[in-house]
């Protein structure tokens, strides 16, 4: 997921400013390019970031249409797998229960 909203956000111009970086901000917000310019292991770890920010149900700040779409969709994913998880954890808890008895 991080790699797919990196090439996202790449393909649409740099628009994205990382939730860490607004506390860092210049007076013009459109010629703020840190992210971008940073080495790789940065780029990818923010991104990563991002990306468990969203698998989590929170905000990473998209500033595009489709960065909206796709943080919504990975949002989705996050619920649907967080749900999968209680219920498994409901499963075992209920078959623990019924062995002791």
């Amino acid at each position: 997921m991080a790699c797919i909203w990196w090439l996202l956000v790449v393909e649409q111009g740099n628009k994205w400013i990382h939730i860490i970086e607004y506390g860092v901000l210049p007076e013009n917000v459109d010629d703020y390019n840190a992210i971008y310019e940073a080495d790789i292991f940065r780029q990818y770890c923010f991104c990563v970031h991002g990306a468990v920010l969203l698998l989590g149900g929170n905000d990473i700040g998209p500033r595009t249409t489709l960065q909206v779409a796709f943080g919504a969709f990975q949002m989705l994913m996050g619920c649907i797998i967080n749900a999968n998880i209680f219920g498994e954890l409901a499963v075992v808890a209920s078959n623990l229960n019924k062995t002791a008895l």
